[in-house]
């Protein structure tokens, strides 16, 4: 068996250097540092809020109002919980490299979501597709939520 040694220096491409490393960033981890730059918080797809994103989060994530809302509360108990905007599509739900799905949780919702859309369109240079789920607002999962 030839040593580690004699088998790289039998290699004719073993002595030429790497010029540079190709690294692309996701464009989930560019929207979700300009979001929360812009003062929302980050959420998995399900309304749980999270800190950053995580591999599984590159397809997709849910998107929170920053300042909690106090009426989501049982009788004054528990934990406020954050308006839950939606959830923005970058692969699955019909979305791709350059259309972008944005579901949006409550008619009320439905302006702030459309200037949110504009604004990524013409940073990203995207097409995004805005589309109301549901006509009622959801609130953030917390852990324990019974979550479907």
């Amino acid at each position: 068996m030839t040593s580690p040694e004699k088998m790289g220096s039998s290699n004719p491409d073993s002595n030429k250097k790497v010029e540079f490393v190709d690294f692309k960033e996701d464009v989930s981890v560019k929207v979700s540092e300009w979001l929360l730059q812009k003062g929302y918080e980050l959420a998995t797809c399900t309304g749980q809020a999270i800190s950053k994103l995580d591999k599984n989060d590159n397809k997709g994530f849910g998107i929170l109002f920053k300042n909690p809302n106090p009426s989501k509360r049982f009788l004054g108990l528990g934990k406020e919980r954050k308006l839950y905007l939606g959830d923005i599509w970058f692969r699955l739900h019909g979305a791709d490299e350059k259309n972008w799905v944005f579901e949006i949780y409550g008619s009320k919702n439905v302006e702030c979501a459309k200037q949110l859309a504009t604004e990524m369109t013409s940073i990203f240079d995207v097409n995004i597709s805005v589309n109301l789920e549901q006509d009622e607002s959801k609130f953030e999962n917390l852990p324990g939520d019974d979550v479907m």
